[in-house]
């Protein structure tokens, strides 16, 4: 699902970053992300994938290291 839309998603990461910092796109996109990530993760661990923890610890785990990563 996240991988059929992965050019918008890099897209919409590439804005935040290059927006203005007083503007608060970045942690906007990050609690965004972070509840995207999560409803993601829950719905492959309906279907059996197995995840490290819960979903939302894994989504939260996630939009940071994408926001950590996305910034190099």
């Amino acid at each position: 699902m996240i991988r059929d839309h992965l050019p918008v998603i890099v897209a919409l990461m590439q804005t935040s970053f290059a927006a203005p910092p007083r503007e608060g796109r970045v942690w906007a996109s990050l609690a965004g992300d972070t509840g995207a990530f999560r409803e993601h993760l829950a719905w492959l661990r309906e279907r059996g994938h197995p995840l490290p923890g819960g979903p939302a610890v894994v989504a939260a785990a996630m939009g940071r290291w994408s926001r950590c990563s996305g910034s190099r």
